[in-house]
């Protein structure tokens, strides 16, 4: 065969060439790019890539075109960081595990639950309760304080955090309290939510907030409503409607009201904070100079120290009252006397209790119904001056008054928005609500739920006792209270004698407040 190759054929191979060459030409350049987008934000990033395409002439009829395909890696959900959080709960807390129950005790379940239900929605966060050791010391907090291994937020009261304040035991919460809480229907203001003595029970000397108060506890006069109905007796009102059923009472054969001087709680602190706040009633708020409604023993030693602080006329005049009582007491009042069992078996008619220990009633009913009544309302008959207004016992001595401890903005920073958020969380109604009522106290949260047993507690009221004994002093003060208290009342000594006592014992305990509280000398915040 013949292999030459002719003219034409050269042409033709030689164009078939050019068209193969021109058609790969013609071919888009496959380039693929991975781009990985760092920027990290909360939820996954969704990027849309627009096709980009390059055209470019090379020859004459020759067309190069290149195709950039972008593959885009989308960024992921960075992990939360996780949080660990060590809370003394105080009674909120569920049963310690590692303590044993008595026999037919039952567990405390308290924020338990709801702490679980925070962790499943939160998983990044751990919770743990503290438990405080029962016997701690008295400067337990201090101690741990210092160490900086106090829990994370911490249960305390007011008058005992308050000298301590200035040392950063406690965070200034205000910018908080201030802010909308997301859990509260209606989302407003988290401390618009809070009873007003809820609220001022965490208002430090400066004016800021440093905790939050969910529940407390008032006093109420229980009484027997079997003998009031065997005696055809009615609820009194009256200092003098008081006195009337408390002769009757004793006529008939009972102890009309149990009480002592000893050491127990809480007979003559109660019994003072009820009876000199109504006495005072237009003066005692001139010492509350932090406007929390409690006057605390800086306020009492500064106003001693700037010599306003007289309400001996007051005191006496109260005073008078205790010895009217005195009769109708039981025998042996002046030390320790078992009241509380004497009214199980219905031989005392009534006596003054709080919330917290009325549930036992509940769980160990007595063979009676018990009544519930405020503490007799002073009138002009026993003081001229008397504004005739019922005063009650009623504060934040519950179970859910918490502080965030101080050192955390140091240390801890990150801890700051979790804790906020979960206080923020279980102040909802039916939480604060639901562990109100197991630990039996009264909730301070609007549109909490109230335990039928607590309603008596609600009554409306005119004014919560503001100071209570000298008790709030000290308890050497306080010790001194019953000892005047059990000289007068027992007919050992006269008014000239308790009111020159009374005014020595006090220019003592003030001054050994003034020695070891140097600072409190200077008297610039009081104005």
């Amino acid at each position: 065969m013949d292999k030459r190759i002719t003219r034409r054929q050269m042409f033709r191979m030689a164009g078939f060439g050019v068209f193969a060459a021109t058609l790969a030409a013609c071919q888009p350049k496959i380039v693929e790019v991975t781009k990985v987008v760092e920027k990290v934000v909360k939820e996954t990033v969704e990027v849309s890539v627009e096709k980009v395409v390059k055209e470019t002439v090379v020859v004459k009829e020759q067309v190069s075109v290149e195709k950039e395909v972008t593959r885009v890696v989308a960024a992921t959900k960075a992990p939360p960081q996780q949080i660990e959080l060590l809370l003394d709960c105080f009674r909120a807390a569920p049963s310690d595990p590692q303590v044993q129950l008595r026999e037919g005790e039952k567990p405390v379940i308290g924020l338990g639950p709801f702490m679980d239900d925070y962790m499943l929605e939160h998983p990044n966060v751990k919770i743990e309760f503290y438990y405080k050791p029962v016997n701690a010391p008295e400067g337990w907090l201090e101690a741990r304080m210092a160490a900086q291994d106090a829990p994370d937020w911490f249960y305390s009261h007011g008058e005992a955090l308050w000298p301590h304040i200035h040392k950063g035991w406690a965070l200034d919460i205000t910018a908080w309290v201030k802010s909308p809480n997301p859990y509260m229907p209606g989302k407003r203001v988290w401390e618009s939510y809070l009873r007003e003595i809820g609220r001022a029970s965490v208002l430090g000397p400066d004016g800021k907030t440093y905790g939050i108060c969910l529940d407390g506890q008032g006093v109420l006069t229980f009484y027997n409503k079997s003998i009031f109905e065997e005696l055809g007796l009615k609820e009194y009102r009256t200092w003098s409607e008081a006195m009337e059923v408390w002769k009757t009472i004793k006529d008939a054969g009972y102890v009309p009201f149990g009480g002592d001087l000893g050491g127990q709680c809480c007979y003559p602190h109660w019994s003072f904070g009820h009876a000199f706040n109504q006495f005072a009633y237009d003066t005692i708020l001139q010492y509350d100079d932090s406007g929390d409604l409690f006057v605390i023993s800086k306020e009492l030693v500064q106003h001693t120290l700037k010599g306003d602080f007289d309400q001996w006329d007051e005191f006496v005049a109260m005073f008078r009252l205790f010895k009217e009582q005195a009769p109708y007491l039981p025998e042996g009042y002046r030390g320790e006397v078992d009241y509380r069992t004497m009214f199980r078996q219905g031989k005392v008619a009534m006596y003054m209790e709080n919330n917290g220990f009325g549930v036992t009633y509940q769980r160990d009913p007595p063979p009676f119904d018990i009544g519930y009544m405020d503490y007799p309302v002073i009138t002009a008959e026993q003081w001229p001056a008397s504004k005739e207004k019922i005063v009650r016992i009623d504060g934040p001595w519950g179970n859910m008054q918490y502080f965030v401890t101080g050192y955390l903005k140091e240390t801890a920073p990150e801890k700051l928005p979790v804790i906020k958020d979960l206080l923020m969380y279980i102040s909802q109604p039916h939480i604060a609500g639901a562990v109100a009522a197991e630990g039996g106290m009264i909730p301070f949260v609007e549109g909490a739920p109230v335990a039928p047993n607590m309603e008596p507690w609600m009554r409306p009221y005119d004014r919560a006792v503001t100071w209570q004994s000298w008790a709030s002093l000290s308890p050497t003060a306080y010790e001194a209270q019953r000892n005047l208290m059990a000289e007068y009342m027992y007919g050992t000594i006269d008014d000239g004698t308790l009111l020159e006592k009374a005014k020595k014992a006090w220019g003592e305990e003030t001054q050994k407040l003034l020695d070891n509280n140097p600072d409190w000398a200077d008297l610039s915040n009081l104005g």
